[in-house]
């Protein structure tokens, strides 16, 4: 695993992000099932994520970028951003083929408990597409 793991769950791993992830960001960007809710609406250059990750998730301080890992592979991301007094924008995603296993569920709860008793938030904000009735009800399980 190329990024220091950050937070452990039973079935996941959420590590940080490096250039070498680059590929799996690219892939994400530009998947059809996963731009619109990524709110990306051209392609993505290989360039253009490497951009994005040295910039935003190397040199944001106002934010925590982390990869879900299973069995040592990343298969999406949590994220917290906009980190600021006391309140954060929640944010994630997994390839299509995770969809449905609860690597989600799992992985986005160890970072809400994350926010609220590591970093001291008192308020998240998540939201969905308004038809994504999957990640609307993995919201309305958490905390």
């Amino acid at each position: 695993m190329p990024g220091e793991a950050f937070l452990r769950g039973e079935r996941v791993v959420l590590r940080t992000v490096e250039s070498e992830d680059a590929d799996l960001l690219q892939r994400a960007r530009n998947d059809p099932t996963l731009r619109e809710g990524l709110l990306f609406h051209r392609p993505h250059t290989r360039s253009q994520v490497e951009e994005f990750i040295e910039e935003t998730v190397e040199g944001d301080e106002d934010s925590t970028n982390l990869l879900v890992c299973v069995d040592g592979g990343a298969i999406g991301a949590v994220n917290l951003f906009d980190v600021r007094r006391e309140s954060a924008t929640l944010a994630y995603w997994l390839l299509p083929e995770y969809h449905g296993e609860g690597y989600a569920t799992e992985a986005v709860a160890h970072v809400v408990d994350y926010a609220f008793d590591t970093v001291g938030l008192n308020h998240l904000v998540a939201w969905t597409i308004d038809y994504n009735e999957d990640s609307q009800a993995l919201l309305r399980r958490l905390r």
